[in-house]
């Protein structure tokens, strides 16, 4: 059958769009150092829906 992972690391890979999702609630929480690598790995996805959204917060968080 089919085999699922509770993991979040196994959601984001299925849906890279969670890495944004992640990055927001970091951001939120002060994790800036969390925020960054969940934007690089959702960058790192091949995605391109929100790769130019992503490219600059991740310039802003590089800058704080």
């Amino acid at each position: 059958g089919v085999q699922t992972c509770a993991l979040p690391i196994c959601s984001a890979r299925a849906y890279p769009v969670a890495h944004m999702a992640a990055a927001d609630v970091l951001t939120h929480q002060g994790s800036l150092i969390e925020a960054r690598a969940a934007l690089q790995a959702y960058l790192a996805s091949g995605e391109k829906d929100y790769h130019r959204p992503a490219e600059n917060w991740l310039k802003l968080l590089n800058l704080q």
